[in-house]
């Protein structure tokens, strides 16, 4: 190397983050004030080791048996307190998926958060939440989540299955003293009640599924990737890199719209050589 030559290094995985993070707040903005329609997709080389994982959300085949099934969950329960203690964790459960919230949120949602108004429900998310008798900030502060309709009847449950706790301090999802509760072995008993441990690729449910499948249910239902994200509280980056997937799988007809299919093209190929040598029926593995 030649005096006074300097090696160029190429940037860490960190500065290629923190740089993305950067331009993604400038392109936010330009959306926001209508300078763009939206927002590119920006992708970190995989080189640098900054290549994002897909979240599992629950299939659709999964999501339907887990619904279905959810009631019968709670009346299976051998004794009146195991009854309530699942009617909890399922109006919790239910709750997550049509809310976006992350899990924590959602264990320290009070009554008071909860406004219903013409059958829609909004959670005005406070910034802080008491975890041991200290204020604790949530992970991006205050703000407003409106929930998906569906969520109605699993505020139903909890209020039929479980009639005190109720008042305005009082958490939605409490455990038997009114604390705090925790649902992680509910939440595994249940999928196996259900026989949808794993998704049909292998990869096993956790309870921040419910995250994931409201996020993919949003964007194949057509939701702004920025709405999303300003209602699940992330940034539209993370939105963007995890979810974009989805829209390209949406997208796969339109894409091939007005193509043929395989048993139609080898019609035609059987049909153009049997214009030269023969009968399409001479031809059996063209048909």
């Amino acid at each position: 190397m030649a005096r006074g030559q300097l090696q160029k290094k190429p940037p860490s995985a960190q500065t290629l983050k923190m740089e993305k993070q950067q331009l993604l707040q400038i392109l936010d903005w330009a959306v926001e004030n209508k300078f763009l329609d939206q927002a590119p997709k920006i992708v970190v080389p995989a080189s640098v080791g900054t290549r994002a994982n897909k979240r599992m959300s629950f299939s659709d085949s999964d999501l339907i048996t887990i619904t279905n099934k959810a009631h019968a969950f709670v009346q299976d329960g051998n004794n009146d307190m195991n009854i309530r203690r699942r009617a909890i964790f399922i109006s919790f459960l239910m709750f997550s998926l049509n809310s976006g919230m992350r899990i924590g949120e959602v264990r320290h949602l009070k009554w008071k958060h909860v406004r219903t108004k013409d059958g829609h429900v909004t959670i005005d998310l406070p910034e802080f939440k008491e975890v041991n008798g200290k204020q604790v900030r949530h992970k991006t502060g205050k703000r407003t989540i409106v929930c998906l309709p569906e969520i109605t009847q699993w505020i139903q449950l909890r209020k039929q299955e479980v009639k005190k706790f109720q008042g305005c301090d009082d958490y939605l999802f409490p455990k038997e003293n009114g604390g705090t509760a925790k649902f992680d072995v509910l939440f595994n008993t249940f999928m196996k009640y259900c026989g949808t441990v794993t998704h049909p690729n292998g990869s096993k449910y956790t309870m921040y599924s419910t995250r994931h499948t409201y996020a993919t249910g949003r964007v194949m239902n057509g939701a702004g990737m920025l709405q999303i994200a300003e209602n699940m509280g992330t940034g539209f980056d993370i939105i963007q890199n995890h979810y974009a997937h989805v829209l390209t799988e949406k997208s796969r007809a339109e894409l091939t719209k007005g193509s043929k299919t395989d048993a139609e093209i080898k019609q035609d190929v059987a049909a153009i050589a049997a214009q030269y040598v023969g009968k399409p029926s001479d031809y059996p593995d063209l048909k």
